[in-house]
């Protein structure tokens, strides 16, 4: 099972987001999710994802639910199975065709 450590322990409270500062926010990570994107295009050996465009990169928080991306189906699976620490800055890359 995997170990997640998170820097932020103290409790999250809710605050009240102005229209612009969650227009910013959001656009930030679809932008994040795009650059992720074009990574996957310019690099692939595959054709599927290279020409294709047929991937399905995300981010998720710390048990594994979407934050930005599509099909984040299976990173609870993922997690559940992998025996290792889970630090804030890391990447995890799997294939599961």
């Amino acid at each position: 099972m995997a170990e997640i450590i998170e820097t932020a322990t103290g409790a999250i409270t809710r605050s009240e987001v102005d229209p612009v500062t969650l227009d910013l926010i959001e656009n930030g990570l679809r932008n994040a999710r795009y650059e992720m994107d074009e990574v996957l295009f310019r690099t692939a050996l595959s054709p599927g994802i290279g020409e294709q465009h047929d991937e399905f990169p995300l981010m998720g928080d710390p048990s594994g639910k979407m934050v930005v991306g599509q099909f984040g189906l299976s990173i609870p699976d993922f997690l559940e199975v992998f025996d290792d620490t889970i630090e804030e800055g890391d990447v995890l890359m799997t294939s599961d065709p």
